[in-house]
């Protein structure tokens, strides 16, 4: 095992550099999604957003008139974006097209200290800095339009203050710093999104058990241990607070987030255990398959754990480390070294059940079935550490590998990267969730909006089309109806375009549009083509 701690708390001009370099890796990664779709992209979270986020640039107020425009999870990100559009000038759909990758490279910063914190090493913090930052699964929430990228920053943020509060104990002006600061991050977090928060909170609850146990099956002094269990108690405690404080005074919308606990409960107990559904007539329920979307998401299963391969690497290493490390503990009697090493394993498996949670929620069909897609981020935040931890020690032990691994490590993240990009950004070459659409699309709805107006208009087969107009626009209002996915009854109006035509043979199925269809609009990139009349009633 490595020594806790051999790093100086001053910022050596190594440890700086390794800053400077992460911090430009995470721009080019930025960058590359900027420049691959251009600003024409959309994606359903990021639409849902910019609608509220529109509602408070416009009316200055975080509650905006209508419930259904108020974001029910948190209000911290909207007052984000609404100062960022008077900071710079830009527009809101300016801001959420380019800037939603770019705002995620300050989150390096908060990454690299804690996992400096939590490995000893600045080499343990550039290695799990680099192991999380090509999680594709944890790319794809930070680089969209949301807040994650904020609320994700802060539960790093949080985690770094309280574990070097813990290390401050001697120094009480710097601890009671430490310690206020962690509480505004937590107040912050919830502020943003009180789903994730209380997963968070709940975690750290999970965390304070799991060390307790471990600490006495292996008969851990109290001495070195003690102080810190206490620190993550109160710090349990005073979140929960935060938690009602927000949810039933400081954001009344909150409330919504009571009722979905409530809601997903219900359902696991009528799924697993039988019990009687609150609606009439209600369909028998079956578990519900979260990972079919492997199989129509892209083009094969092959691709998909192809693009997925760091998740598979980092969540196969780190939990034979975490298995490895247990095991010598509990059946060897092999005591800790420091509590650094016993709060970092109960983490890990305090996060590692939410994950196995997130899968029970998923066969239940609750949350839309994709509550293991926001919890993963959680735990690979913890897994990256865990693993750096056991690299930084190894590297350092072995005079051969110290010359080697370099290299080695350096190609694997770039190729790992490349890969979690391609995943991040649902790359077309691969998947068929596309999230682009064309300028000439863009050009054919504009006409349309003068052309057909007050009529529907199918646009695409999913809604890629519906959500990238709703970014691009900024939330302003349409001037025509979207119809998307199936043909709706008396939609007579189809956009086509060369990314649908694409679209149709990768489905393998025909295009919506009658043989005899009039063409009304052509701009080379699309074209809208308008149904016959069958009848005198027609146009």
């Amino acid at each position: 095992m490595i020594a806790e701690h051999r790093y100086n708390d001053r910022l050596s001009p190594r440890a700086a550099w390794s800053i400077i370099v992460l911090v430009g890796l995470a721009v080019l990664m930025s960058m590359f999604v900027i420049a691959r779709y251009r600003g024409f992209w959309g994606e359903g979270d990021t639409s849902g957003i910019i609608r509220t986020n529109r509602a408070v640039v416009d009316g200055a107020t975080l509650i905006p008139a209508g419930a259904d425009l108020a974001y029910p999870n948190g209000y911290a990100y909207q007052a984000v974006v609404t100062f960022l559009v008077g900071a710079t000038g830009m527009s809101l759909a300016t801001l959420t097209m380019y800037g939603s990758a770019l705002l995620m490279v300050w989150t390096i910063v908060p990454a690299w200290l804690l996992f400096r914190e939590l490995t000893g090493t600045v080499r343990g913090a550039v290695l799990g800095t680099a192991l999380l930052y090509i999680q594709p699964e944890y790319l794809f929430p930070i680089m969209r339009g949301t807040h994650e990228k904020f609320t994700r920053g802060l539960m790093l943020l949080g985690l770094y203050l309280l574990f070097r509060s813990l290390r401050s104990r001697d120094d009480p002006v710097r601890f009671g710093a430490l310690v206020v600061a962690f509480y505004m991050c937590v107040y912050a977090i919830f502020s943003f999104n009180n789903l994730l928060a209380t997963s968070y909170v709940a975690g750290l609850i999970c965390t304070l058990v799991i060390a307790i146990i471990i600490t006495r099956i292996t008969g851990t002094p109290l001495l070195m241990i003690g102080p810190a269990l206490r620190r993550l108690g109160y710090a349990a405690l005073i979140s929960m607070i935060f938690a009602y404080i927000l949810t039933f005074h400081a954001y009344r919308p909150a409330i919504h987030d009571v009722r979905v606990i409530q809601q997903v409960q219900e359902r696991i107990a009528i799924v697993f255990f039988g019990a009687p559904s609150p609606e009439k007539d209600a369909p028998p329920a079956q578990i519900t398959n979260p990972y079919v979307a492997i199989n129509t998401g892209w083009l094969s299963p092959t691709v998909y754990l192809t693009v997925s391969l760091a998740n598979w690497l980092l969540l196969a290493s780190s939990g034979l480390i975490w298995a490895t490390q247990g095991i010598l503990w509990l059946l060897r009697r092999r005591k800790p070294f420091s509590e650094n090493e016993i709060l970092l394993w109960a983490l890990y498996g305090a996060f590692g059940l939410q994950g196995a949670a997130s899968i029970i929620v998923d066969l239940s069909g609750s949350l839309a079935a994709n509550l293991q897609h926001r919890m993963f981020p959680s735990f690979v935040m913890i897994a990256a550490p865990v693993t750096a931890r056991w690299m930084a020690s190894w590297t350092l032990q072995n005079r051969v590998v110290r010359w080697a691994a370099p290299v080695l490590v350096g190609t694997l993240v770039a190729v790992l990267s490349v890969l979690s990009l391609f995943k991040a950004t649902n790359e077309p070459l691969l998947s068929n969730k596309w999230v682009y659409y064309q300028p000439g699309e863009a050009t054919a709805i504009t006409w349309a909006e003068t052309a057909l107006r007050g009529r529907s208009l199918w646009v695409a087969y999913d809604e890629r089309v519906n959500t990238g107009e709703q970014i691009r626009r900024g939330a302003t209002p349409r001037e025509i109806k979207f119809d998307q996915f199936d043909v709706d009854e008396g939609t007579r109006d189809f956009m086509i375009s060369e990314v649908t035509r694409e679209q149709a043979i990768r489905y393998g199925v025909p295009l919506p549009v009658e043989a005899d269809s009039m063409i009304t609009y052509d701009n080379g990139q699309a074209q809208i083509y308008h149904s016959r009349p069958r009848s005198p009633f027609q146009r």
